[in-house]
């Protein structure tokens, strides 16, 4: 590698990073920094704050080794690489991020001004998360305006956050209403986003969502889809995920099953239209919806359980070759579906698959519901309370666990109903007809 190639070694140590081993990063990262002779030189070499950048992305991430904070590695790189860099929008920004991490909200909100007013646009949405997270509500709304374009990008300039780049400023701001219980403000938010940005597949699915009027959310989707989404497997996706939950509302099955009917259908054209990493959710949630049509088919039929079956086998395919982060949850699916036909044998090795990649991708929560379906297949034995404490430790470790590398970026505070219960896949889901039939 050509000692003086700034942009080699940055990628090599952010490549390094991504694949978990932030100690090697750290290490290449450093080593690129003395090789170009951004160590100690009078005028940093160009592009140098890139590898201090990364340098201090590794820090954080733990590549100083045990001995060392990896906190405050990190902020004093970040402070030594501004005041060699002061100028560089992305080293200020990250020094935002840091500041924040440890507490210091007030340092963290000038920094990131700091970055905004140099062209950073995500410092835009930090500061908007910033104060979302810090409860000021109206300065939260006024930072998501700026990043949005709608206002200036900060106090004291006439400079506009660039219009019409992307929709994630837009999408974040319709989730801050939605935190806030502003779900007509949030709609309205994403009705202007589908207008400024008719492709983008995350502006109809979000407004999909938001809206209560079903016929009115079908025309959402389909008119994202008739307008050319760039990923039109995301909107068919939420097209069968709405279908399958509006379905799971219905107390006559006859409409729950003509309901996963269109789900099915919604996840049919996904899986066609699909080719990237989106198609292990789009199959996941389809062998749900599977699942939850033979229940309301009077109890899952063996042909019932065969295609569930099958689209589960092929979600774990997909992802261990394209999404290995999904594995744990996957296999922990096909363990619930499983257990509810009371296969017991498959049911025991899924969720064993479960646990394994749920330590290999450091998983826990998924990890402790994986014990809590082995604890329910060992019910009466003494293996059952062991499987119970491993789930409580996996649990506490899960609380215990460090925050975010960018503790800044937007943390759901709900975690979202497994699909399982959303779609209403269990025999319990119509227990109710069998008692209002012993009750006449």
């Amino acid at each position: 590698l050509d000692p003086d190639f700034v942009a080699g070694w940055d990628a090599w140590s952010r490549l390094e990073l991504r694949e978990g081993f932030p100690v090697k990063a750290a290490q290449l990262a450093k080593k690129g920094l003395s090789k170009v002779g951004a160590l100690d030189a009078e005028v940093p070499p160009q592009q140098s704050e890139r590898l201090w950048h990364a340098y201090a992305l590794a820090l954080a991430a733990g590549g100083g080794g045990s001995s060392i904070d990896p906190d405050q590695a990190a902020e004093a790189i970040l402070r030594k690489a501004v005041g060699i860099h002061p100028d560089h929008s992305h080293l200020r920004h990250a020094l935002g991020v840091q500041l924040y991490k440890k507490g210091a909200t007030d340092a963290a909100r000038k920094e990131l001004r700091r970055a905004a007013i140099k062209g950073h646009d995500e410092a835009l949405l930090s500061i908007a998360r910033l104060e979302e997270e810090a409860g000021r509500v109206e300065e939260a709304r006024t930072a998501y305006k700026r990043a949005c374009g709608l206002i200036k990008r900060s106090p004291g300039t006439h400079e506009m956050a660039p219009d019409g780049v992307t929709a994630a400023p837009w999408v974040a701001w319709a989730r801050f209403e939605e935190d806030c219980g502003n779900i007509e403000a949030a709609a309205a938010l994403c009705r202007r986003a589908s207008v400024r940005f008719p492709r983008d597949a995350d502006v109809h699915a979000q407004w999909a969502r938001l809206e209560v009027d079903q016929d009115r959310a079908r025309e959402i989707i389909f008119a994202g889809l008739e307008g050319g989404v760039k990923n039109p497997a995301k909107l068919y996706k939420a097209l069968g995920e709405l279908e399958a939950t509006w379905a799971a509302q219905y107390l006559v099955r006859d409409c729950a099953v003509q309901g996963l009917h269109s789900a099915r259908r919604a996840f049919y054209d996904g899986a066609r239209a699909s080719g990237g990493d989106d198609l292990v959710q789009l199959v996941f949630a389809w062998a749900h919806a599977e699942w939850a049509l033979g229940q309301a088919l009077n109890g899952v039929s063996e042909t019932g359980a065969s295609r569930a079956r099958k689209l589960f086998v092929w979600a774990a395919r997909l992802a261990r070759r394209k999404a290995p982060r999904a594995a744990p949850w996957v296999s922990l699916g096909r363990a619930k579906f499983e257990l509810s036909l009371e296969r017991h044998d498959v049911a025991r090795r899924a969720a064993a698959r479960a646990v394994r990649f749920a330590r290999r991708e450091r998983d826990l929560r998924t990890e402790a519901d994986a014990w809590r379906v082995l604890a329910r297949i060992e019910r009466g034995s003494s293996r059952a309370a062991v499987f119970v404490d491993r789930a409580r430790k996996a649990d506490a470790r899960d609380a215990a666990a460090a925050k975010p590398d960018h503790p800044l970026a937007r943390q759901w505070r709900h975690r979202a109903v497994p699909l399982d219960e959303t779609f209403g896949c269990y025999a319990a889901r119509w227990e109710f007809e069998e008692y209002e039939e012993d009750s006449w």
